[in-house]
Formats: structure tokens, C-alpha cells, sequence
């Protein structure tokens, strides 16, 4: 992830060690016919309406436009680039994220870098940090949660989550929506994401969550819920804490 996520783990590192001073773990649900809910083909293109309501209450709408691009290389392996737009009605922002579809999942690279350089030399050996978020299984069913992602501090005798994101298929749901100015009805799989920070180890975490519905060979149709949560499932950091996000998929294009 970007600045909001670099901002907590550093925040939280500082904060864990002033209280102390002395990969996956999914399960397989029974398989069914594999199904493709993120076709990724260069040129596809998908847009949103979004409803962004701040923490004071004030509601925002745009839309959101994500293009499926060329491949790029990071650390010696292959990504594919998703290019997002954002528009309003008085600004627009564009970024880019980067991910890589595997037989087994969908994987964000994260870029830790930069947070990495804010820990001191003699700590930066206990940090445990996921360089890949995975966003989705493959084959995704009903049942399947796993680890999406993990930043951590290993003080040998426990593990210390500062950041720790998991997610569930839920259900199959029916979804009906306008899409491409025609009714669009399908089934859609419902995934939970959840995520928490933990700024103080004496101290629950803040819990952040959103929900996602996508469809077969079709992709992500709906999104909803704290803005926190949707950066991470989104990979990138565009929109501010303590929002509540809702996007909705009007138009779309696979080639």
C-alpha cells in the first residue's frame, strides 16, 4: 500500500516498543467448477460510480475508471498495470497499481520500501512484512478465507500484528444494477475483508471492513464500506480515513 499504510506502520512500531522494553492460513472449501472473477485482459476497462461519504458526513459522487494495461517488471517478476481514475466535479486523480494473476490467486505488490527506511537498524530484523497482498483465491468459492496480508513484529516468544488484513467468500448473492445502460442481473460472490491495526499492544486494534461483490467473467460489480479497508482491497491510497466508500459498476468493456 501507499502513504496511509507506510503513516500506521511506523506509527505502530514506535508505539509497540514503548510498552515492551525486555502462509497462507486458508481452508479449502469443497471445489466446484472454477470460475474467472477477475478477467484481466489488456485494454479491459470498468467504470464506477462512486458515493464517498466523509467522516464529518459530507457525501462526494465521481466515477472511477480502471483500464487493465501492459505488463511491468518489480523485483524481478512480472506485474500487470491497473490504471485508475478518479473524477469529480471539481478534481481528478489518477494512479497506478500493480498486481500479477497466478492458478492460485491474485496478488498486489505492496511497496514497503519506504516504510522500511523509518525503522531504526536495530529493530528492522523483527519486522515481518508481506511484500504481495493477496486479494483474491483461485478457484474462489463459497467458504475459502485466507491471509490477504500481514505486517508484524517478531519478538521471538509472539508475533505482534500492527497490520493484519483477512478476507471471506461469503455467499452467492443475486445482484441487479444498470450496466451499460441495459438491467444487468446476475449471481455474484460476496467477499468480506477485514482489517485491523493495532497502535498500542495493551490495546484492542481498530477494526476497518468492506465487502465485494464480483461476477463470473465479468470482475468487481459492487464495492462498500470504510474507506481504510477499500484502499487496501483497491491498492492504492486514494481515499481519506474514516470515509465510507460505495462504487457501483455502470460500464464496462472486455475486448
Amino acid at each position: 500500500m501507499k502513504s496511509f499504510f507506510k503513516f500506521l506502520f511506523v506509527l505502530s512500531i514506535f508505539l509497540a516498543f514503548n510498552f515492551i522494553s525486555c502462509s497462507d492460513n486458508a481452508t479449502d472449501p469443497t471445489e466446484e467448477t472454477a470460475k474467472d472473477y477477475f478477467p484481466n485482459k489488456i485494454g479491459s476497462t470498468y467504470t464506477y460510480d462512486l458515493e464517498i461519504t466523509d467522516s464529518l458526513g459530507n457525501i462526494i459522487t465521481g466515477e472511477r475508471t480502471s483500464t487493465y494495461n501492459n505488463s511491468t517488471t518489480i523485483n524481478n517478476k512480472s506485474y500487470q498495470t491497473l490504471i485508475d481514475e478518479f473524477n469529480y466535479s471539481t478534481y481528478a486523480i489518477t494512479d497506478s497499481a500493480y498486481f500479477r494473476k497466478t492458478d492460485a490467486q491474485v496478488l498486489y505488490y505492496t511497496d514497503n520500501s519506504q516504510v522500511l527506511l523509518f525503522v531504526p537498524d536495530s529493530i528492522r530484523n523483527l519486522v515481518v512484512v508481506d511484500e504481495e497482498a493477496a486479494l483474491l483465491k483461485i478457484p474462489l468459492n463459497v467458504g475459502a478465507n485466507w491471509q490477504a496480508y500481514k505486517l508484524a513484529i517478531n519478538y521471538g516468544a509472539f508475533l505482534f500484528n500492527v497490520v493484519s488484513v483477512s478476507a471471506t467468500a461469503e455467499t452467492i448473492e443475486n445482484i441487479s444494477l444498470t450496466v451499460n445502460n441495459s438491467a444487468f442481473s446476475k449471481e455474484a460472490i460476496k467477499l468480506k475483508f477485514q482489517m485491523s491495526i493495532a497502535f498500542d499492544i495493551q490495546q484492542a486494534p481498530l477494526v476497518y471492513s468492506a465487502e465485494a461483490w464480483m461476477v463470473d467473467g465479468v470482475g468487481l460489480v459492487k464495492l462498500e464500506g470504510n474507506s481504510e479497508a477499500i484502499n487496501f482491497m483497491i491498492g492504492n491510497n486514494l481515499f481519506y480515513p474514516g470515509g465510507h466508500i460505495k462504487q457501483t459498476l455502470k460500464q464496462y468493456s472486455i475486448p
